[in-house]
């Protein structure tokens, strides 16, 4: 019986192979590139699972092969789940909507390749691939600034002063795109000639709110748009709490310039804190929230009142220190 058992997980492997790969080397890059989105979407809506254990086997067609050596038992259970599920189908249909979307100038990102960005790398919760249009600058002093929709006058000329502050500074404005304090962020950043990378809700080309569609554009020019979903997603409720992970994790600090406890700046705030990332809370506006001095109170978060005061930070986080002897 112990002969007949090898015997057939001999035989399946080699069948996996065939689907997923060659026998003996690494597989093309696309094919590894495509699935690892088919994985990402054989598990759905915590596509983050897919990443962990890819980043363990450091190959996606290793993953489906069985080659499962450092993965949790949960995890192992979870990749036996998949190598039934994801098909040879699965991986040829990514493989060709993967070339489509790259000939139309969006570039997929997988956890895979060098560019992948190196802060977004370093949180539990990155997703497996990014789609990109533009230039995604993969620097270390990347700087989310994010608020209310519906903000007052002085939170649009402060979400402004910021921005522009912080490009001074060096440093990349990433946003959300969205009404409001995003709106502010991104023109400023763009007025001042610096780089700004919206994270986006939905898929590249459903841009939202649609009367963004010029800004996304100019934006494009002097960055990039990055979403984690196939660029016809449309955006939906449970689409933007997975879009602040992305835009948290991509920065290494987040500054909340103004939002009521009802805003999305407080979910964004939480899920900052999980990923460990510095949270900023703006003098006079965010700070007061009742939300946030709730936080700060519990030692989470600082209070800031101009960029410089955020890039003393920045720069503590990412920066070699200088006189350090390696030997």
């Amino acid at each position: 019986m112990a002969g007949l058992g090898s015997g057939l997980e001999r035989q399946r492997r080699v069948e996996c192979e065939q689907v997923f790969g060659g026998a003996f080397g690494m597989p093309a890059r696309l094919r590894e590139r495509a699935t690892v989105l088919a994985v990402a979407g054989a598990i759905g809506r915590e596509p983050h699972r897919a990443s962990a254990m890819i980043d363990v086997t450091r190959s996606a067609v290793a993953l489906l092969n069985g080659e499962w050596v450092g993965l949790d038992p949960w995890e192992i259970r979870l990749a036996e789940q998949l190598s039934r599920t994801v098909r040879t189908a699965d991986v040829d249909g990514c493989e060709a909507a993967i070339a489509k979307v790259e000939a139309r100038g969006i570039r997929v990102i997988t956890v895979l390749d060098d560019d992948y960005p190196m802060n977004l790398r370093m949180v539990y919760n990155r997703p497996p691939a990014l789609f990109v249009k533009g230039t995604l600058p993969n620097s270390r002093q990347t700087v989310a600034v994010v608020g209310t929709r519906q903000p007052s006058a002085q939170g649009r000329l402060r979400a402004a002063d910021i921005a522009e502050a912080l490009v001074e500074s060096g440093a990349i404005v990433a946003s959300g795109l969205a009404r409001g304090i995003d709106t502010c962020a991104h023109r400023a950043t763009l007025a001042s000639h610096g780089v700004t990378i919206a994270v986006m809700g939905s898929g590249i080309d459903r841009v939202y709110p649609p009367e963004h569609d010029r800004l996304a554009e100019a934006i494009v020019e002097r960055g990039a748009l990055v979403s984690q979903f196939w660029p016809d997603t449309p955006p939906a409720r449970y689409t933007f709490p997975v879009r602040n992970a992305v835009l948290s994790g991509l920065s290494v600090g987040v500054v909340v310039i103004e939002g009521s406890s009802r805003s999305g700046s407080s979910l964004q705030a939480r899920i900052a804190f999980r990923q460990g990332r510095s949270v900023f809370f703006l003098e006079g506006l965010s700070a007061e929230e009742p939300w946030a001095r709730a936080f700060l109170d519990r030692g989470l978060g600082r209070v800031v009142q101009k960029a410089d005061d955020v890039m003393d930070s920045v720069r503590s986080l990412t920066e070699p220190i200088s006189g350090v002897m390696v030997s």
